[in-house]
């Protein structure tokens, strides 16, 4: 009875890991980590490191746009405001016309 109880305990955190992974974009900046919920589940871009990609390569990224990391870069000093609506109007205009 007590490995039976170890395995389901065992399985549920795994599970619980996972969820988490498929849940949050996890962003790496420098020494700095910030949590970023993902749109929807997916391993995609679970971990994304800003040190040496520019904001505009970032933002480029459906996924991570639609996430919000426009909003982080703005934070982090990366990216003005204006800059981050221009660059997601430019993105969001090219998806729109494929």
């Amino acid at each position: 009875m007590n490995q039976r109880i170890k395995q389901f305990l065992f399985i549920g955190a795994f599970l619980g890991v996972l969820y988490f992974f498929s849940a949050y974009h996890i962003i790496l900046h420098h020494q700095d980590f910030t949590l970023l919920q993902k749109p929807y589940l997916t391993l995609e871009y679970t971990f994304v490191s800003l040190n040496k990609r520019d904001a505009e390569d970032v933002l480029s990224d459906d996924l991570l746009r639609e996430a919000g990391i426009g909003e982080i870069l703005v934070d982090l000093g990366r990216l003005s405001e204006d800059r981050r609506q221009a660059l997601e109007n430019k993105y969001d205009s090219m998806m729109t016309e494929e």
